[in-house]
């Protein structure tokens, strides 16, 4: 069985992979929106970009609590909670 850590890596890469753009993007997407609703956010999402419902609406959860990893414009990379300095 994999950890909570290796479960969001395997979810951040299959956003990436399946809709195109970093989880970094994502995120500014949602910011830059003005949309403070959660299900207007993932109904945006996913009638904008086709994102599924589950991805979209991790996608604007991580968005609102500061997205994985503390993630700032053009970052590729995801931090594990574990590695994270601002989480024990």
């Amino acid at each position: 069985m994999g950890t909570i850590d290796e479960g969001l890596e395997a979810q951040i890469r299959n956003i990436e992979e399946r809709y195109g753009k970093p989880l970094s993007e994502w995120i500014a997407i949602v910011r830059e929106s003005g949309i403070t609703k959660h299900t207007d956010m993932v109904a945006m999402l996913k009638s904008q970009y086709g994102m599924s419902r589950a991805f979209s609406a991790s996608c604007c959860a991580e968005s609102a609590r500061g997205g994985w990893g503390k993630y700032g414009p053009g970052c590729k990379g995801f931090r594990p909670r574990s590695s994270r300095g601002d989480v024990q």
